[in-house]
């Protein structure tokens, strides 16, 4: 059988899964409670190899990353399902779970505004670079929608294109 057969007989199986006890409940919330444990230690070891400015390292996580996060999407759904079922059973994993749950939105905010001050920085970077850079098109005027000459403007984004 095929992975991709299994993944689809597990979320299957997932889907159809009802919490009905309290072994059920702990059971999801011991589960659930590993993949956002896995994530916080990704998310923040990618974090690490951003701030010593190591892109190439930080690159190689993202298919883990996009695993664990398709993971707890699943769980997220299933829980959306049965929360009820699980505040009844094992209000205190829940509770336990839902600190966790803060936690890992803590990490991804602070990976988050890691990216956005990266984003900034490369950003200014380049637009100071290309001043100093002839370009092939630098006789070339741009014109605005009223025929007149016209300035890039400093506050739009830099693109690159990677497939180039």
């Amino acid at each position: 059988m095929t992975k991709t057969a299994q993944t689809g007989q597990q979320d299957q199986k997932q889907r159809h899964f009802v919490i009905t006890s309290k072994e059920d409940a702990l059971l999801f919330c011991k589960d659930c409670s590993q993949t956002i444990d896995a994530m916080i230690h990704l998310i923040e070891r990618e974090t690490m190899h951003l701030q010593k400015m190591n892109i190439a390292e930080a690159e190689l996580l993202h298919s883990e990353k996009d695993e664990l996060a398709s993971m707890l999407h699943q769980k997220i759904s299933f829980f959306r399902e049965n929360g009820r079922f699980i505040h009844l059973f094992a209000p205190d994993a829940l509770r336990s779970l839902s600190n966790r749950h803060k936690h890992l939105q803590k990490v991804i905010n602070s990976n988050m505004e890691l990216l956005d001050a990266l984003n900034s920085s490369f950003e200014s970077l380049m637009r100071k670079t290309m001043k100093h850079v002839p370009s092939e098109n630098a006789e070339i005027p741009t014109y605005s929608d009223d025929a007149t000459l016209s300035e890039p403007a400093d506050d739009m984004p830099f693109m690159i294109n990677r497939n180039a």
